[in-house]
């Protein structure tokens, strides 16, 4: 009787050692994922803004400056596509 009562002690004893451990590693997930991709959405709108400023600035600018411009504009496209993949993800 004293041997039953002792392994529920443990397992209830290990079941709620594991419930705590699994609430710290969930704050500790969320704020892992703010601080590592932070708001996805804020920065695909940001993304977007600077692809397109790039793309009207190609329109108005002489040909003289448009290597620049193009190249920034591939990078800008290669930085909005990666972002959006990721929003996509979540």
């Amino acid at each position: 009787m004293i041997l039953g009562l002792i392994r529920l002690f443990v397992v209830c004893c290990a079941m709620f050692i594991l419930q705590h451990k699994l609430k710290r590693l969930k704050i500790e997930l969320q704020a892992w994922n703010k601080n590592y991709f932070s708001n996805v959405h804020n920065v695909v709108l940001l993304k977007q803004g600077l692809l397109l400023d790039i793309q009207q600035t190609l329109e108005t600018t002489s040909l003289s400056d448009i290597d620049g411009l193009i190249y920034q504009e591939k990078i800008a496209k290669k930085e909005f596509d990666h972002v959006l993949h990721y929003k996509y993800l979540f």
